[in-house]
């Protein structure tokens, strides 16, 4: 038995590890679904008005930000941030689709805060 305990422990001390994920996927979801539900071009005119011009960007192997084709753009640290709850881990259909969403969701975000920075005479890129 007391050959055993050295053995074991490694697991022990590992098994909160291995149970995090589908807390953080089931907190990922729920956020993304919250987010997901409202209009994006509101919420834009919504943040421009308190002046948050950031982008919205998904957290993914790289950042992505949907709707910003503008060719070698780069963007400060200070001009975007990530959509909350995105996350390049899909577990399943229905965490893709949500992604798929999400993705649209901030593509037209993007999309809308391009125009109110132009018109407040904001560059979009450094």
């Amino acid at each position: 038995m007391r050959r055993l305990i050295p053995l074991l422990l490694p697991l022990f001390l590992l098994l909160p590890a291995v149970a995090a994920p589908a807390d953080s996927y089931q907190q990922n979801l729920a956020t993304l679904r919250k987010f997901t539900a409202t209009d994006p071009d509101k919420l834009a005119r919504r943040n421009a008005r308190a002046g948050d011009y950031r982008f919205l960007a998904l957290r993914g192997y790289t950042r992505v930000v949907p709707g910003l084709n503008r060719g070698n753009c780069q963007l400060a640290e200070r001009d975007w941030r990530y959509l909350p709850g995105s996350s390049e881990d899909m577990w399943d259909s229905a965490h893709t689709r949500l992604g798929d969403k999400a993705y649209h969701f901030a593509e037209r975000y993007n999309t809308t805060m391009i125009r109110l920075r132009d018109a407040a005479r904001r560059p979009v890129c450094n």
